[in-house]
């Protein structure tokens, strides 16, 4: 993230727990095993997934492995690009997906609230 600017050394890993109750206008799942895992946030509007390699299980050397970090990250920046800020205009096909009801997969899912979507989009503005 740095090499788009973005500092998120800040930033740690939460428990999906503190978050079930909350509300979301969308909580996105961003590798299958997430949606799979994926708890029900009653607060949540709208239950999206989308399937993204987990670079986590990237092999090779550290070069190749950062390239499949790099590859999710602008593959997902790509999807907020079209879908969430399309949706602003009414041109996203967002496809719902069924929620899930088992164990969390806590670093693979986004909870969006109205400020964070907004966050989102003005990240990937920035970033395109």
């Amino acid at each position: 993230m740095q090499e788009l600017g973005f500092d998120i050394s800040g930033q740690e890993s939460k428990t999906l727990d503190r978050f079930l109750y909350e509300a979301f206008d969308a909580v996105i799942t961003v590798c299958d095993q997430a949606n799979e895992a994926c708890p029900v946030f009653f607060g949540a509007r709208e239950r999206l997934h989308w399937g993204f390699p987990d670079p986590s299980k990237a092999t090779g050397s550290e070069d190749e492995q950062f390239t499949v970090y790099r590859e999710v990250r602008d593959a997902i920046g790509e999807r907020i690009e079209l879908e969430l800020l399309a949706a602003e205009t009414g041109q996203a096909d967002r496809g719902a997906s069924p929620t899930g009801d088992a164990e969390s997969a806590n670093s693979h899912v986004i909870p969006l609230t109205d400020r964070k979507l907004k966050q989102a989009r003005d990240s990937a503005r920035a970033a395109a």
